[in-house]
C-alpha cells in the first residue's frame, strides 16, 4: 500500500455563514454547498486573487498558515 500526500490543495468556503438546516434555510444553496459553480455568482464571493488569505477558494497552505497564526497546532497533517 502506498499513500501519497500533497502539501498543497484547495479549501472552499461557503459564502453564507452556516447554520443548522431547517425549513427556513434549506434552499439557501450558498450556505450548504461550497461548490465553486454555485458560489462564484454570489454577492459575497471573494476571489482569491484579490485577497489570497480571505478568498472563498484558498490554497490549503494559506488556510494552515492562518490557523497557525491563531495558535492552532497544524503539525499533524
Amino acid at each position: 500500500l502506498r499513500i501519497y500526500l500533497l502539501d498543497e490543495g484547495l479549501a472552499r468556503f461557503a459564502t453564507v455563514e452556516y447554520t443548522e438546516p431547517c425549513a427556513a434555510n434549506l434552499h439557501t444553496r450558498n450556505m450548504h454547498l461550497t461548490n465553486y459553480s454555485v458560489n462564484k455568482h454570489a454577492e459575497a464571493y471573494v476571489f482569491a486573487e484579490s485577497n489570497p488569505n480571505a478568498g472563498s477558494k484558498r490554497r490549503l497552505t494559506a488556510v494552515f498558515a492562518a490557523l497557525a497564526r491563531q495558535g492552532h497546532d497544524i503539525g499533524a497533517r
